[in-house]
């Protein structure tokens, strides 16, 4: 093949050799423990797919002008290329697998090492939180430790003199010579014989005897080999809300019938199911002081009961005439809260929460007054005319503008003919 061909090749070779040998080389990493810390192991995968699109160039030109095989043309020089890449790949994937220190597993599940160990007669909890040992597993041939656990003070207890204390540790290699170290804080190691090989046996799954240090110093051990459970699978969008609603169901059939009347109105909010909500207002329109207490949330209530308390007219067929009265209190507040916002600074602290409350709190009252006025239980127009006067001169703040001014215009026309004045924001 020609010289531009033959590159042409070792182009198209090299790309697909580096997803191959890259995709391959993430298990290589994780198999020969490369360093995850500052990013180690990808900077090694990418090492090893940038080496193997070099050689795959290399081979391709070679390959394409011949030199490693007779008569070629494009599709044979690049086919052999890659199968070379492949084959090299399953290779050396291979040969790291067998030669890797991979976790024993047990039906593909990991396992860890429960540890108690029993300190000399005269070690104080105290002495031992202040200087804490930390265990690990060391293996003898490569004088290493894999995986590490705390001491777990809190589950410490004392018997026949000595304290305990028990620590959990990840079971990360399959070497068959192994010993568990106690590390303390001054360099001392204290080194204990494990009594199974590269993957434990049956007996391992239950506590060992105690096993005294291999210096002889007056600390022991006792193991047991445990399979690592999976972990608990996450439940789907549709079990949540299941979950959700009958907690709010057992909720609500939990609340006595004179409960706090807030606590009643919970069950009348926004996404409630309608079942529910209609469960919910039968309560509450039944109770012997139903008119008084609502009275009482609405203008003495905190921001959430007050809020509740007027959007439940929406669910209260007819709406209850009697609490007109308290609807049109409701109005003046929101009035003066406006009145009293002209004359806080913009810039202060409170003011944008202050305007979302006023804004919120208009939007739950006009909820109340237009089932109250529709049904011609109430005449509201008064109040929407003290609450717009304040509201128009605060017009340069978006959510007053939009939420008040731009509602209450609009019903004042549909209510009373009265018709907006040309600053105010047309209906949606």
């Amino acid at each position: 093949m020609k010289w531009l061909a033959s590159i042409l090749v070792g182009l198209c070779a090299a790309p697909l050799a580096a997803i191959v040998v890259g995709t391959a080389a993430d298990s290589w990493a994780t198999w020969l423990r490369v360093s995850t810390r500052e990013g180690g192991a990808a900077y090694w995968m990418v090492a090893m797919a940038l080496l193997a699109a070099v050689i795959a160039l290399v081979c391709g030109i070679c390959i394409a002008r011949g030199w490693l095989l007779s008569t070629p043309n494009f599709w044979a020089a690049l086919g052999t290329t890659l199968g070379w890449v492949v084959a090299a790949t399953l290779v050396i994937t291979g040969l790291i697998w067998l030669g890797a220190d991979l976790p024993p597993r047990v039906d593909g599940r990991r396992l860890q090492l429960a540890v108690e160990a029993r300190f000399p007669a005269g070690t104080s909890l105290d002495a031992l939180k202040a200087a804490p040992p930390y265990a690990a597993i060391m293996r003898v041939d490569a004088s290493d430790s894999r995986g590490s656990g705390y001491l777990v003070f809190e589950s410490a207890s004392i018997a026949e003199g000595r304290l305990t204390v028990p620590t959990l540790i990840d079971l990360d290699t399959s070497a068959k010579r192994k010993m568990l170290v106690l590390g303390f804080p001054d360099g001392r190691n204290v080194l204990f014989p494990l009594g199974f090989g590269a993957k434990p046996q049956a007996k391992d799954f239950e506590w060992s005897a105690w096993i005294p240090a291999a210096s002889g110093e007056a600390y022991e051990i006792r193991y047991q080999v445990s399979v690592v459970a999976p972990p608990v699978p996450a439940p789907t969008r549709e079990q949540e809300e299941a979950a959700a609603d009958a907690k709010q169901e057992a909720a609500m059939r939990a609340l006595a019938a004179d409960a706090p009347l807030a606590r009643w109105l919970v069950f009348t909010r926004y996404g409630v199911p309608q079942a529910r909500v209609d469960a919910a207002i039968a309560a509450i329109r039944a109770r012997p002081n139903f008119a008084t207490e609502m009275a009482r949330e609405m203008l003495d209530g905190d921001y959430e009961s007050s809020r509740d308390a007027l959007h439940a007219f929406e669910h209260m067929k007819p709406p209850p005439a009697e609490l007109a009265g308290a609807v049109a209190a409701v109005g003046k507040q929101i009035a003066q809260s406006l009145r009293n916002l002209e004359k806080e600074p913009a810039d202060s602290a409170t003011y944008q929460e202050e305007v979302a409350g006023i804004s919120t709190r208009f939007g739950a009252w006009m909820v109340a007054t237009r089932a109250l006025q529709e049904t011609k239980s109430a005449d509201f127009v008064p109040q929407l005319e003290e609450i717009i006067a304040p509201a128009r001169r605060l017009g340069d703040v978006y959510a007053i503008r939009i939420d008040v001014v731009r509602v209450a215009s609009f019903y004042l026309e549909k209510w009373a003919g009265i018709a907006p004045l040309p600053g105010d924001p047309p209906p949606r």
